[in-house]
């Protein structure tokens, strides 16, 4: 009996060791140069489709589509289109609007916020113009 607890108990320590080695996925970053809903999506999917898509619609929220985005939730809009400094999604980022997003994570990088709001600064582009 006492050999089995110490055999469990050094298996159970062997596991917990793998779980603290193992390092997390990649981290999805934005592109570079003019961003776009669909150039975005994997970065929202990544950081906010947890709550805010398909069967999940916290606040009322969806940004797995252009059309939820731009629909906004329960408390409006939350793009102010041409002015990403009001808008209500850069703000909740910010945590300048609480509750600060994404929640029971990380605040995303500065960086990252201040692409987020020169995009809906140019429009809020769905997708790419394709030349032709």
């Amino acid at each position: 009996m006492k050999r089995l607890f110490h055999v469990s108990f050094i298996a159970g320590l062997a596991l917990a060791g793998l779980a603290v080695a193992q390092k997390p996925g990649p981290k999805v970053t934005l592109p570079k140069g003019n961003l776009t809903y669909d150039s975005i999506r994997p970065y929202l999917k990544a950081n906010c489709f947890k709550c805010h898509s398909g069967d999940h619609q916290k606040g009322g929220l969806l940004l797995d589509t252009y059309a939820g985005l731009m629909k906004g939730g329960n408390d409006g809009a939350v793009i102010k289109k041409g002015d990403g400094e009001a808008s209500m999604l850069i703000n909740c980022l910010r945590g300048t609007i609480k509750p600060r997003m994404p929640r029971m994570a990380d605040p995303l990088p500065d960086a990252d916020i201040k692409k987020l709001s020169d995009w809906i600064k140019q429009g809020v582009k769905e997708k790419a113009i394709k030349a032709k």
